[in-house]
């Protein structure tokens, strides 16, 4: 029991700066202005919520920098198509362009992604569970009890994994891309990534932390980003974003000293749900209550003046 608990709790080391633990998520840097960057930062963890600003996250931007991404692919593929019925000799260089793609094609690594979140049920009920990171008073990234477990034992493992260790000296360089997987460094920890956007002078990288739900920029360094070893790719992710049922979505023009109090609100342990709907791409709508006490009634109230 003494070591099941030892694995399910991050190493001692990871818990100076700050503890890996709900009451102190990782928290979500405000980066210097960048000519491409599209996101700006929500904050958001206990350990931060004195110091909010009015920078107010639309973390739904990620959602349409992806989709970008996706209609970019899809325009590319496009444009290199070409009609069956062509020229011979059209066909020949095609043929030859084909085999050396293939030739390349063999030497480069698959790309595999990590597998999504179960979703949610309409009617579920949830005890115990966690808020990994509130985007907004209206949007949150939920953890069930079983997830806010298994997101301590990545950080335990990737914690000491031979690839992820301060001197290591990778035999081929990360190489970062939009939409690519790789382990992030942040806050004395590793952590599964996303990559959202690059610099346009290749020193930065926006990030979503998948396990946990933030966006942070990080600096093109083996230092802070590598590429994420092959065996955490097998976990799913450790959390599922949802919108509080009820909540105004229109956070623009809240007060600092209001979103901070939403935040306090949206910053304990465990958490009763009920799971009013779920979608697969916009997330489960959800009703959060703690002692009894209904926190989407509770969070209208402190913004309706101001949406």
């Amino acid at each position: 029991s003494q070591q099941i608990d030892d694995q399910l709790a991050p190493p001692a080391f990871l818990t100076t700066m700050p503890p890996a633990d709900i009451s102190t998520r990782p928290t979500a840097i405000i980066a210097q202005a960048d000519p491409t960057r599209s996101i700006s930062t929500y904050l958001l963890s206990n350990s931060s919520t004195k110091k909010v600003n009015n920078k107010i996250i639309d973390d739904f931007q990620i959602n349409s920098i992806l989709k970008s991404n996706q209609q970019s692919t899809t325009s590319f593929l496009k444009q290199t198509s070409s009609s069956a019925f062509q020229p011979i000799h059209s066909i020949q260089n095609l043929s030859s362009n084909i085999i050396n793609r293939q030739k390349k094609i063999k030497s480069q690594p698959i790309l595999i992604d990590i597998p999504k979140h179960k979703a949610l049920e309409r009617g579920q009920k949830l005890t115990k569970v966690h808020i990994s990171h509130p985007q907004s008073p209206s949007i949150v990234n939920l953890m069930l009890h079983e997830d806010f477990n298994r997101a301590c034992c990545l950080l335990h493992t990737m914690s000491i994994h031979p690839e992820l260790q301060t001197d290591y000296i990778p035999s081929h360089p990360f190489k970062p891309a939009i939409n690519k997987i790789c382990a992030c460094f942040h806050e004395g920890r590793w952590f599964r990534c996303r990559i959202l956007q690059i610099s346009e002078d290749l020193s930065t990288a926006t990030v979503i932390y998948l396990d946990w739900g933030m966006v942070i920029p990080v600096q093109i360094t083996p230092t802070y980003i590598r590429r994420l070893p092959n065996e955490f790719y097998m976990e799913s992710i450790c959390s599922i974003m949802c919108h509080l049922d009820g909540v105004s979505n229109s956070n623009d023009l809240i007060p600092s000293s209001i979103i901070a109090q939403c935040i306090n609100l949206l910053s304990e342990n465990e958490y009763d749900v009920i799971v009013n709907d779920y979608h697969s791409v916009t997330g489960g709508k959800i009703i959060l209550s703690y002692n009894g006490q209904i926190i989407n009634d509770q969070i209208q109230k402190l913004i309706i003046p101001y949406v």
